[in-house]
């Protein structure tokens, strides 16, 4: 069973990795790969360019098993719709499990995403819970038919499936480390030492 995350990275955290990490662990997956959008359909653009994102991913997970760098949104180029990548994800590997990794808070959004009908049919989605996020009380029927609480079927099945896996809440965000890094010389940033070295050495949020 494979992960796939996928997100702007403006820059990778500890957050993004130590959730990641429980979600591997707790679902035992064979791995999981890290996706960095070229341009997020869904958000303003990045502040830094796509290949300093790429390169502080490779950075943030180069010595953690099981994870690794994919750069096919980038090398795709245009706007990085969740769709295209599963359909090349899907041809490559057959049959195979595959779970789309999202926050509650990008789940509850999918209805406005590119052919998001079709996510359902290359993937499952494995739904991070944090505490005081909660699902609508009503849910469309599409949402009720795929639910699943086992995680053996979801290794059964290559596709069609949302299990919903709760984590702990995450203290740092992308956003205040921007705000933070030019202002102080402080190393907690809520990054890796190699991602807050490569950002001080590119001077990328100055």
């Amino acid at each position: 069973m494979i992960g796939l995350f996928g997100g702007t990275f403006d820059p990778i955290h500890i957050g993004h990795v130590d959730t990641v990490s429980l979600v591997k662990r707790k679902l035992a997956l064979d791995y999981v790969l890290f996706v960095p959008a070229n341009i997020p359909p869904h958000r303003s653009s990045p502040i830094v360019s796509p290949e300093h994102r790429l390169a502080m991913v490779n950075l943030a997970i180069k010595d953690i098993p099981g994870f690794k760098c994919d750069d096919r949104e980038i090398k795709r180029g245009g706007v990085s719709y969740m769709i295209l990548t599963l359909r090349e994800l899907r041809q490559e590997l057959g049959n195979r499990s595959l779970c789309v990794i999202l926050g509650l808070d990008s789940f509850l959004e999918l209805p406005s995403w590119h052919q998001w009908t079709e996510i359902l049919e290359k993937a499952h989605i494995v739904v991070m819970q944090r505490p005081g996020w909660a699902a609508p009380s009503i849910l469309p029927d599409w949402w009720k038919e795929a639910n699943q609480s086992s995680i053996d079927e979801l290794r059964m099945q290559p596709h069609g499936f949302v299990y919903y896996l709760p984590v702990p809440n995450c203290e740092v965000s992308s956003t205040n480390i921007r705000r933070r890094v030019p202002r102080s010389l402080e190393k907690d940033h809520g990054l890796s030492p190699r991602v807050l070295q490569y950002i001080r050495l590119h001077r990328l949020y100055d």
